[in-house]
């Protein structure tokens, strides 16, 4: 009995190592099939899949609905199906959840570099120059000074009015989030209503210069929340470093940019549009890559000063303006696409992984939609303290411009990508 006892102890552990070899197996055959670089790509495939769809079925049966808050709560909905996910060894296609899990754990600066550059760009794309010049102080009065005192404010109702006791640090860096505006579906809206090209110019141009504005003051609020010692000297200093290299970094770009332009607008040959194309889009990532990386400034002001210049010397010279325009309308659409499914898919992944940690509770939803109250109400103080000096500089603005640019100042991709920066940040802080 004890013989064969021995025996079949040996042979349920050779059928128990047999099991985990295979297992391990399976998994290294998985690893060299399916490398951990090629696995992101899943989500960018199915993201632009399900992009795709609900922008079909917004434009069809749900024109009320903005198309980037349809993402945002389909990225809501695939944080659920995530968290309550089987099993990863029991379901048969595991590298959707793979690819889901690094992108819920990607690199903050990651982010800045992969989606601010098209996004600005592409905004800057749209500008009419000629009319913009009329509105430059308008524009920066509300972009500058407007984007500061807005900051200001929110940091105050965020540390006096939220019930989560949160310091003056933390809450600057909540009212620099919240201070960049990105009307996207205002504008497309304007352009399908046929809207004074003034007005439309006045919110999309305050849109493009309050980016760097508000990037500018979340990097000094950063400093500040980590503990770093500032005096107005620093914050000036810093400031400048951030502001001014930024604009000859734009203009190199964007002068060997329209240079490849006009070389290739002959439209003598069949690749011209192509390589006008391809040139725009690397102007985009390498101006904001070579101001950030080498040269330690404003990666967004630069992109915004490169994107000015070909929109006002480029389009001239573009041998198919109608290609041009659809080839960034498609990278627009694409980060506008990832970037809200992957706001969302974080928003859920917090709700759900932080609710008992930070007790979450109902009482966060409705205080959620008294933030959104406020932030409209602090943009109208914001507006109605400026209104006179905006008269002042430039062409007569009505109130009922005013009260449009109040309503159409709408949260967007700034504010989350630095959204999810300060959160990666303080969790790594607080680790």
């Amino acid at each position: 009995r004890a013989l064969t006892a021995d025996i079949t102890y040996r042979d349920e552990v050779g059928q128990g190592k047999d099991k985990t070899s295979k297992h391990k197996e399976n998994k290294k055959r998985e690893e060299e099939e399916h490398p951990e670089s090629v696995k992101a790509v899943y989500f960018v495939v199915g993201g632009s899949a399900m992009g795709c769809v609900l922008q079909l079925v917004q434009e069809r049966y749900m024109r009320r609905v903005p198309y980037t808050c349809l993402l945002f709560v389909a990225g809501f909905g695939l944080a659920i199906f995530h968290y309550y996910r089987p099993d990863v060894e029991e379901t048969q296609e595991p590298l959707w959840y793979t690819s889901i899990d690094m992108w819920m754990n990607i690199e903050p600066q990651l982010v800045l570099y992969i989606f601010l550059p098209a996004l600005i760009f592409a905004e800057a794309m749209r500008m009419d120059i000629n009319l913009g010049r009329k509105l430059a102080l308008q524009v920066a009065i509300l972009a500058c000074p407007g984007v500061l005192l807005g900051t200001f404010l929110t940091a105050a109702f965020g540390k006096l009015v939220l019930p989560y006791c949160w310091s003056w640090q933390t809450s600057l860096v909540f009212g620099s989030i919240l201070a960049s505006t990105y009307p996207v579906s205002v504008v497309a809206l304007f352009n399908t209503l046929g809207v004074s090209r003034k007005l439309t110019l006045l919110v999309s141009g305050e849109s493009i210069m309050n980016d760097g504005t508000a990037i500018v003051c979340f990097g000094i609020m950063m400093k500040i929340w980590e503990g770093a010692a500032v005096d107005p000297a620093t914050i000036l200093n810093y400031a400048l470093k951030m502001t001014v290299p930024a604009i000859p970094v734009g203009i190199a770009c964007g002068t060997l940019t329209l240079l490849a332009i006009f070389a290739s607008a002959d439209s003598l040959y069949h690749s011209d549009t192509m390589i006008q194309s391809a040139i725009t889009v690397c102007c985009a990532f390498l101006s904001f890559f070579l101001a950030e990386t080498y040269v330690g400034t404003s990666g967004v002001l630069a992109v915004m000063t490169s994107g000015l210049m070909v929109a006002f010397l480029g389009w001239p010279r573009f041998v198919s303006k109608e290609c041009i325009s659809v080839v960034w309308e498609f990278i627009e659409f694409l980060g506008n696409t990832l970037i809200f499914l992957l706001a969302g898919l974080l928003f859920g992944h917090c709700v759900f992984s932080r609710r008992h940690s930070i007790g979450l509770g109902w009482a966060d939803l409705g205080w959620l939609f008294a933030v959104y109250g406020a932030v409209m109400v602090i943009r109208g103080v914001v507006f109605i303290f400026f209104w006179p000096s905006l008269n002042c500089v430039g062409n007569r603005v009505h109130w009922q411009e005013v009260a449009v640019m109040i309503w159409s100042g709408l949260r967007g991709a700034v504010g989350l990508t630095l959204a999810i920066v300060a959160d990666c940040n303080m969790a790594r802080v607080s680790e």
